[in-house]
């Protein structure tokens, strides 16, 4: 897989709120290339710049290069579990692990745990730990974001004459972060995550939809204890606790 082949288009959907594979092949194969999306971002955001430079050369080619990418593939599967099945560089690289002898069948034995903590977790049986070093520096970017994507979103609902429905306000966000990139460069590679927390939380929407969240601080806090099956505040306190990284 080269870098360039996962670059493929995305339905509107966010794939974690996708609870079965599509039934329509076609739309199965959309929702494939959804999840090789969701993987690249992911990917692409944890190489350093030589690295990355070396991905769009070499791509897995690269045993450096390949190395990450099946970290890569684990950590993923924590949080998107039984949809990492559906992609399809994830498939070629079960294939090769399958062939790679005692490090390959460790690989397999680690994406089955992964998607079971995954399981574990979506059934509130089970912690996601919080280890990711980033999420300490990030965050006041991420907040940062999430008080001008409030803002915005408080202007535009504001001039509506109806109240709009939770689907219109998840678009909106969904269109807002991903048109630019740029200016929410956190949320537009976690922008699944966050629409199934909105989501899955109870009156959430429509509070925004109302302007009635004023705490970008709080529901950073609140998105990462769901996305982690934690309370806000353990959440918050564990990013607290994290090494400083510097992104």
């Amino acid at each position: 897989m080269e870098g360039k082949e996962m670059a493929l288009r995305r339905p509107s959907a966010s794939p974690l709120a996708v609870m079965a594979p599509p039934d329509d092949p076609l739309d199965r194969l959309v929702f494939g290339a959804t999840v090789n999306a969701e993987l690249r971002s992911l990917f692409e955001r944890r190489l350093a710049p030589k690295d990355l430079a070396l991905w769009h050369s070499e791509g897995l080619a690269s045993a450096k290069i390949c190395a990450q990418f099946d970290k890569t593939i684990l950590e993923f599967a924590q949080t998107f579990g039984w949809r990492i099945y559906l992609s399809e560089a994830v498939v070629q690289q079960i294939a090769k692990w399958h062939d790679r002898g005692e490090a390959g069948l460790d690989l397999i034995k680690k994406l089955g745990e992964a998607v079971h903590l995954a399981a574990l977790v979506a059934h509130g049986k089970a912690k996601l730990p919080v280890t990711d070093p980033e999420l300490r520096a990030i965050k006041p970017q991420a907040v940062s974001e999430l008080r001008r994507l409030l803002n915005q979103s408080r202007k535009i609902f504001n001039q509506s004459r109806t109240q709009l429905g939770d689907q219109e306000v998840c678009d909106w966000f969904r269109r807002t972060v991903e048109t630019s990139p740029n200016a929410f460069p956190f949320w537009s590679l976690n922008i699944p995550s966050l629409l199934q927390y909105f989501e899955r939380a109870d009156g959430l929407i429509q509070r925004i939809a109302l302007g009635n969240v004023r705490s970008p601080a709080g529901l950073f806090d609140d998105w990462g204890g769901h996305v982690h099956n934690l309370s806000a505040e353990t959440f918050r306190q564990s990013v607290s606790k994290l090494p400083a990284s510097k992104l």
